[in-house]
């Protein structure tokens, strides 16, 4: 687990320039946990996708710049 919470650590910083605003971030965070709270399946799902899709659109383009920081695992 934290070999895990490091690489999502590294990636969250190399990502500050390929990312949404940090106030993007937390309103993405708070419609996810609004959303849980509410029990709202379907919003939940829409407000993931929606996060986890920038999310992986800024790894991509982290490792397009920085091919020799990711192994091909």
């Amino acid at each position: 687990m934290k070999i895990l919470k490091a690489a999502i650590d590294r990636v969250r910083y190399m990502s500050l320039d390929h990312v949404s605003s940090p106030e993007m971030l937390l309103k993405q965070h708070h419609e996810i946990f609004s959303a849980l709270e509410k029990r709202d399946v379907d919003a939940v799902d829409k407000a993931m996708t929606l996060h986890l899709q920038e999310i992986s659109e800024s790894v991509l383009l982290i490792r397009q710049e920085n091919r020799d920081w990711f192994s091909e695992e």
